[in-house]
């Protein structure tokens, strides 16, 4: 078990706490690192697969974001699209309404079994009403990952300081 929280804290400050100082350290402000990191980890988890990365790439160039910092939170979150996919879709059903849209995956690869052009009809109503669900619930989830974002990379503001001066002292 010690093996593995070391393994976890390396990975950890590795892969996602060097990167965000290292950005912090080039100049891109805490709160503009929240902007990107929260755009990036709401898209990350919407119930559309396979149309993420593009999506951040878009959002990052239309709102002049870090891409760099979206696509990094992006990826981190990759694994949490599967296990909200679902949920996601119910509650689109649930909000919306739809009662014909099956949810359960053994239901669907049956209905895909029987009529594939059926099944693309209804199941692109699920993924319309799981984007809807999505975007209810991401607006308020949004605007809290923001304000919890914004003082943590402020205590980062240091770190990347500091590495700041070391890099400049190696230079001499």
């Amino acid at each position: 078990m010690n093996n593995f929280r070391q393994r976890l804290g390396d990975f950890i400050r590795q892969k996602i706490r060097d990167p965000l100082i290292l950005l912090l350290k080039q100049g891109i402000s805490p709160h503009k690192l929240a902007f990107s990191v929260t755009f990036g980890i709401l898209i990350g988890i919407i119930p559309v697969l396979g149309i993420t990365t593009i999506l951040c790439a878009f959002v990052a160039c239309f709102l002049r974001l870090n891409m760099v910092a979206i696509q990094l939170a992006n990826w981190l979150v990759y694994p949490l699209q599967f296990l909200f996919y679902i949920p996601f879709l119910k509650t689109g059903k649930w909000i919306f309404e739809n009662p014909e849209i099956p949810i359960s995956v053994t239901s669907l690869v049956q209905m895909i079994r029987d009529d594939w052009l059926l099944s693309l009809e209804k199941f692109g109503l699920a993924h319309l009403a799981g984007a809807g669900a999505w975007l209810i619930i991401s607006i308020p989830l949004g605007i809290g990952l923001y304000f919890v974002l914004v003082p943590v990379f402020k205590k980062l503001v240091p770190m990347s300081k500091k590495l700041r001066e070391l890099s400049e002292l190696e230079k001499l």
